[in-house]
């Protein structure tokens, strides 16, 4: 009896370690994944962090991580294991409609797109801010069975020059999770600016753009008066000419830029 009742015990005292282990292992997957728990807290908490990233990459120009917590890491860390190709194909359902794994990472990469067209086309203009705030608010966070949506709003004060006119700026964001293979993860960024300027996927081309600001910061630079250089009558003129096909050219292609948020 003695017997049978210390193997009893002992097979309870394995199944209940092994059952510790897994517990474990999941919560170790999901901080690594970027979650704590699986809870509004949480996504709130996530949604914030990445927002607030991307505002300090636009503003303050940081090199920061964008693809953190987003689909595309998740599918960076699959494809060490099954084929990339079958990975961006696979099809998930998002608020009741059918989409791919690729299109969900196109999402991400436009808003990393816009991120870096910001950071780029500012810090090329060297403008600073001085004593920059961000505040960024929770407003809503709606949860279903495979999507999160969380709303926030961010608001950003800051000065050009030390002791300056304080400026500020504001926006609304929507930020989309998903579960992908058991990790829940971003799917998708949306901003009520980058929308009313028609800086969407489908709209924005971000070499496109790039490549306008590089020829308009080009044409400036060409037009820029030299040292020691003597200007004819017919140099000004012609100047004056370039300067105004460069004025027409910069409000066609880079009046985007004035628009959004502010500089």
């Amino acid at each position: 009896m003695c017997k049978r009742l210390s193997v009893f015990l002992i097979v309870v005292c394995v199944t209940l370690s092994l059952w510790s282990f897994d517990v474990r292992a999941s919560e170790v997957e999901k901080v690594e994944n970027g979650f704590s728990a699986v809870s509004p807290e949480e996504f709130n908490r996530v949604a914030k962090e990445y927002i607030e990233r991307y505002i300090e990459t636009i503003y303050l120009y940081k090199p920061n991580d964008l693809n953190h917590n987003t689909i595309k890491a998740v599918v960076t860390k699959e494809s060490a294991t099954a084929s990339i190709t079958d990975t961006m194909q696979r099809q998930i359902t998002l608020d009741q409609e059918m989409t791919t794994v690729a299109d969900l990472c196109d999402n991400i990469s436009h808003f990393q797109n816009i991120a870096e067209y910001y950071r780029y086309t500012r810090s090329a203009q060297d403008i600073v801010r001085y004593n920059f705030s961000l505040t960024t608010t929770v407003l809503d966070t709606q949860m279903s069975d495979n999507c999160v949506t969380v709303q926030l709003y961010t608001y950003v004060t800051f000065q050009y020059e030390e002791g300056g006119e304080p400026a500020a700026c504001g926006d609304m964001f929507t930020v989309k999770f998903a579960e992908i293979n058991g990790q829940w993860c971003i799917v998708d960024i949306d901003s009520e600016e980058l929308t009313a300027y028609g800086l969407t996927k489908e709209e924005f081309d971000f070499a496109s753009a790039i490549a306008s600001f590089n020829r308009a910061q080009t044409m400036q630079t060409a037009i820029a008066p030299e040292d020691n250089c003597e200007l004819t009558q017919g140099s000004i003129i012609e100047k004056r000419h370039m300067s105004t096909e460069i004025q027409q050219f910069l409000n066609q292609t880079i009046v985007v830029i004035s628009r959004v948020f502010c500089f």
